[in-house]
């Protein structure tokens, strides 16, 4: 993502305070989102013998954006591979596979 990229981002998110269509409209965004990064978790987690918590999209829509906004927007830090990597293995797996 490029650095006039993240600005835009950075504005869109700051503009969305004060602009209830916009904020409605990202949360909208947001949404669709989590339904599509989530919905392949639950036939992975099977083929894998996983049962995952019954929360576990919750779970992970709220933690997966909320990390990987704050590192590509506040820290402006890419890749963000090892990130995620880490998040998945050591945060995320935890907190959504029943024990």
């Amino acid at each position: 993502m490029a650095s006039q990229d993240l600005g835009i981002l950075s504005a869109v998110f700051a503009a969305q305070r004060t602009d209830p269509a916009l904020a409605e409209g990202l949360r909208r965004i947001m949404r669709r989102d989590e339904a599509t990064m989530t919905a392949p978790l639950p036939p992975a987690a099977a083929r894998s013998g996983l049962v995952l918590r019954p929360d576990f999209a919750r779970v992970f829509a709220d933690l997966v954006p909320a990390v990987l906004l704050h590192h590509v927007l506040i820290s402006q830090a890419l890749p963000v591979t090892d990130l995620v990597e880490h998040l998945v293995d050591r945060v995320l797996l935890p907190l959504i596979i029943e024990p």
